[in-house]
């Protein structure tokens, strides 16, 4: 229920017509059949729970003011998780994060264009990133991918800084946390 809050928190000043898409992340490859340890995505986590790799979380306010939510993780393959662990089921996802909306990834594309496509007419769509860069040379997030993509495919979409707001929520939630320690 907490992370469901504040998934509603965070779109309820968001205008109509918005979307939120976070990134859980990937761990960076240290050799060409080895990867360094993965830490997920901190405003991911802080709004599903998991801490899993390659998953996108989808938040929409719609043109009328109604939310929705998708989950998109990589598909569960009985054969894979045998040599290298299995990946979350849906069910699994839904029970941790409160989503009831679960897809496989390879799906995310389409969805969004769908999306992208049913809001034409509608006004314009925003869509909420976290771009932000701790350094000028780093090297570019999914989030910085899909907002190239997007303004290039739908120049007219809305690309929104969505990290102040992140920053700003978990500020509040960690301030509160202290004051309860004492």
């Amino acid at each position: 229920a907490i992370y469901s809050a504040r998934r509603q928190k965070l779109l309820e000043n968001k205008p109509a017509n918005s979307m939120v898409v976070i990134f859980s992340g990937r761990a960076p490859m240290k050799s060409l059949d080895e990867a360094y340890p993965f830490d997920v995505d901190r405003n991911f986590f802080y709004l599903t729970g998991i801490e899993r790799e390659n998953m996108i979380l989808v938040m929409r306010k719609d043109y009328l003011g109604h939310y929705s939510e998708s989950l998109y993780i990589e598909p569960y393959d009985e054969w894979l998780a045998k040599w290298v662990g299995g990946r979350m089921r849906n069910a699994e996802a839904t029970a941790i994060s409160g989503i009831q909306n679960v897809d496989s990834i390879e799906t995310f594309p389409d969805r969004l264009n769908s999306i992208i496509e049913s809001s034409r007419g509608l006004g314009k769509l925003n869509v909420y990133l976290d771009l932000w860069r701790y350094h000028k040379d780093q090297a570019d997030t999914p989030a910085h991918t899909l907002a190239a993509t997007l303004q290039s495919r739908y120049p007219a979409v809305g690309i929104e800084e969505i990290n102040g707001d992140m920053a700003a929520m978990r500020a509040v939630k960690d301030a509160y946390e202290i004051k309860n320690m004492r």
